[in-house]
């Protein structure tokens, strides 16, 4: 520790933290023009978040509950809101040090550069880790797509991991400042799914510990370091309780939680998760792991551009000419990837150096420990195979705690580029301390294993695949189609089959060029290391022509999938949610309360209407469970009595003559409340699905038996006077006035999210209660006369935790202050 905090030291760590933030801003430089990345997740969470961001601004109030996404559901789920968690506002600032998103790309680099310093790397040891973590294609790419959250909780994550295997070296000071700041920060991510993958390598490493030490007869140390990682992890996740408690409690109504259905397809259903089909949609390909090593192995990304000298522009060109082969194929638009996922924007790439510097990095490293680390890489591989592994991933989906909770396996490549860079980084530490002539010998065997494989693959690589998708159906079908398309748009048969043939000879041409860079790199790292053991050279020297090769490699790459053309101006941005004349005609109206579903769009995967509108649709993957049984059963098969309960008063579509959004009235929506003439009792969640097909909604409720005994007593009559209507709306309390002769049952067009998780009903200002109905609804009994009917969101898991937050936060802040005293004391002690 005194070695870390001396002047030289800390001089060279600041300049290097400096240089890792000039290069996140350089990668990011059309920001020094005040441009912004478009991010798909980004442009669907301004939609999503817009009616929380307009109530907020309006009344100083953050409203927890938003209607602008899939009828209605807890704004905690689109944008957080603990002002008592202070260690979630540390976080906040920390994270966002830079410009977004040069903030994110240097949270990665580093972060992976503190973590090696503190497990006792070099300066330059840890800066060429850093690059070769930060600038791996799969994050960056993550970046592109606007998964933000997920490459904080990666970036942040290695130090955690970091910071365990230091506490249970015994050094607990240093080992726990940094679990500590850096579980604030990962869990301030709020990423679920990786934090998940990290604990599961840390529970492995600490059984691992377990075992070693039991054996050393040093258990009372085990379990001094696991009582210290015990008490920070319970006294940190308590500061941020209400963001986890809430979610917690709400992730078992939605589709992450079990359907009360009975399943149509009970092969992918899941009984306590999500359905297996969708949670292994995006399951990377065996062959596919070849990626880490060749980039463009599978053919990079699903819509790629191409250059004059691929085949698909000599084709065009030859036909139609020279200005239709540019404008079509230098277009990024061409199937390059033909891998085992529905599609991708790029490949997991960890680099040909970091290959070669792991396979090195496994002869050179004594300690056991490196078996962890690509043990854990090589599982987690197998892991982001998904569907194409079963024997394992349909195991662990059915068997293995909260695994089924997940989805996208494949983001978990991430975590894999982390845990090969620091056996590469490993590696190096370690063989620069070998006799030379050991290190040469290592250096050989391994640029031969790697070397020698890709210049198999440059050679014969063509001749053994096909460049087709791999399930012959599935390509047959791609082809039939694709050959079917273009002949059609040239008039002529056979253009079909001549433009599939080029396009399988440029995805050939991308692999074998990318099999030949790849080879480069690694004889020029290989021959750089092994110059080293012929000469006498500064190993300083070494790592520097290392971290320039590596970052010529991966940056180069990243660039293909990340680049200048991913930012617009913050007016391009705008635009994207730019009033269309369909928008115009629904806001005239001047209800306050309806909804709109949006058929011009992908309507369960577009949040974009949702930044004017109420939609029925939205970009959300915490939907309801019910409300997401509505949209497979009902909704999908266009009920439209279904639609008319939930209020769907405009319909956007696209107008045939001249494909714009063009909005339509339908004028059978039901409005926000209504009194009903009759009760349908019914048994079961898959009697009320049934029941929905042939109802009507205006004049039949449907009450599952265990609701309806709540009823008891009703008597409903014919009251032609009666009346009820929405006088006040907000996010999280809606007022309604009613006036009848007769007790009545009303329905309301707002989703149910009761049994104490957050609405409450009150008449006249006093407690009621309200039932379910018609699936997803709420329903009360309304006494007869004229009463003042209010829902108010109200969620006391909220209110209870943000004080558990505030009382924690605290905690932490002082459990910091001493770990830094007893930290300053250890150094003054080793400075005498």
């Amino acid at each position: 520790m005194k070695q870390l905090f001396s002047s030289k030291t800390f001089l060279f760590h600041a300049a290097f933290i400096v240089l890792l933030g000039f290069l996140s801003v350089i990668y990011c430089k059309p920001i020094l023009e005040k441009k912004r990345l478009v991010q798909h997740d980004l442009v669907m969470s301004t939609g999503a978040q817009n009616e929380i961001d307009q109530y907020y601004k309006k009344t100083g109030n953050f409203p927890l509950w938003t209607n602008s996404m899939f009828g209605g559901m807890p704004s905690y789920t689109i944008r957080g809101y603990y002002p008592n968690s202070w260690t979630s506002s540390i976080a906040a600032i920390i994270s966002y040090i830079l410009p977004d998103p040069a903030n994110y790309i240097f949270v990665l680099l580093g972060c992976f550069y503190i973590a090696m310093v503190a497990l006792g790397n070099t300066p330059l040891q840890s800066l060429l880790g850093a690059i070769a973590f930060g600038f791996t294609s799969y994050s960056l790419i993550s970046l592109e797509a606007g998964h933000a959250s997920k490459v904080l909780a990666v970036g942040y994550g290695v130090p955690i991991v970091a910071g365990v295997v230091l506490i249970y070296r015994g050094q607990l000071i240093k080992g726990a400042l940094l679990y500590l700041i850096f579980m604030v920060l990962e869990l301030y991510s709020n990423h679920i799914q990786i934090t998940y993958y990290f604990a599961i390598a840390l529970v492995v490493y600490a059984l691992i510990e377990l075992v070693r030490q039991i054996r050393a007869k040093t258990l009372a140390e085990f379990l001094k370091s696991s009582a210290v990682l015990l008490v920070i992890s319970v006294v940190v996740f308590a500061s941020m309780l209400t963001r986890f408690a809430t979610m917690y409690e709400y992730s078992k109504d939605t589709i992450r939680g079990p359907s009360e259905l009975t399943p149509e397809n009970k092969e992918s259903v899941s009984t306590t998760g999500l359905d297996r089909d969708y949670a292994f949609s995006w399951s990377y390909g065996v062959s596919e792991t070849f990626t880490y090593l060749i980039p463009n192995f599978n053919g990079g990304k699903s819509g790629g551009a191409l250059t004059a000298n691929s085949e698909i522009y000599k084709t065009i060109n030859k036909r139609f000419g020279k200005e239709n082969a540019e404008n079509f194929a230098l277009a990024e638009q061409w199937p390059l990837y033909w891998g085992n996922q529905p599609g991708t924007s790029g490949p997991a790439y960890m680099g040909a150096i970091i290959c070669l510097l792991v396979v090195l990095g496994m002869f050179t490293i004594s300690n056991p420990m490196k078996w962890w680390l690509l043990g854990v890489a090589a599982v987690f591989t197998m892991l982001a195979w998904g569907k194409n592994f079963e024997a394992l991933n349909y195991t662990l989906f059915d068997h293995f705690p909260l695994y089924n909770k997940f989805r996208a396996v494949t983001m978990i490549h991430a975590l894999v580029a982390a845990f090969l860079v620091w056996i590469a980084v490993w590696g190096i530490h370690e063989g620069l301390k070998l006799d030379k002539a050991i290190f040469k010998k290592y250096i050989i065997w391994s640029v031969s294993g790697v070397g020698g494989l890709l210049l198999v693959l440059w050679m014969f690589g063509s001749s053994m695949m096909t460049f087709e998708l791999s399930d012959p159906k599935e390509a047959e079908k791609f082809k039939a189609s694709y050959t079917e398309m273009w002949a059609s748009n040239a008039k002529d048969p056979e253009f079909g089959n001549e433009i599939y043939e080029a396009l399988l000879m440029d995805r050939a041409d991308l692999f074998r060029a990318d099999a030949l860079r790849s080879l480069l790199f690694v004889l020029l790292a290989g021959g750089c290391l092994y110059l080293y053991t012929l000469i006498e050279v500064k190993k300083e020297y070494i790592l520097i022509v290392l971290i320039v090769l590596v970052i010529s490699d991966e940056w180069s790459v990243s660039k293909r999938f990340l680049n200048d053309k991913d930012f617009k101006r913050k007016k391009d941005l705008n635009a994207m949610m730019q009033r269309t004349a369909a928008d115009d005609i629904i806001l005239a109206d001047k209800d306050p309360n309806y909804r709109v579903m949006n058929v011009a769009v992908s309507t369960f995967n577009d949040a974009s209407t949702s930044y004017y509108h109420k939609s029925i649709g939205g970009y959300s993957a915490a939907k309801l469970r019910r409300y997401q049984d509505l949209i497979d059963r009902q909704i999908s098969k266009n009920n439209m009595n279904v639609l008319n309960m939930l209020n769907a008063k405009y319909f956007i579509v696209q107008n045939p003559q001249t494909g714009d959004p063009m909005a339509q009235q339908n004028p059978n929506a039901l409005g926000n409340a209504w009194f009903v003439s009759a009760i349908q009792e019914v048994s079961g969640a898959d009697a009320e699905m049934k029941a929905l097909d042939t109802f009507n909604p205006d004049s039949v409720a449907i009450v599952e038996k265990s609701y309806a005994a709540k009823l008891s007593g009703l008597k409903l009559g014919a009251d032609s006077t009666a009346s009820i209507k929405l006088t006040n709306y907000s996010p999280t309390e809606l007022t309604y006035k009613s006036s009848t002769f007769m007790e009545q049952f009303a329905v309301f067009s707002e989703i149910y999210y009761n049994s104490g998780k957050g609405w409450n009903a009150y008449i006249d200002g006093k407690p009621v209660e309200h039932v379910r109905t018609d699936y997803i609804l709420r329903g009360m009994k309304v006494p007869a006369g004229e009463h003042t009917i209010t829902y108010k969101f109200e969620p006391p898991m909220y209110k209870l935790t943000e004080t558990i937050s505030l009382i924690f936060s605290i905690v932490s802040i002082l459990l910091l202050g001493v770990l830094v005293w007893l930290g300053y004391k250890k150094i003054s002690a080793e400075a005498v």
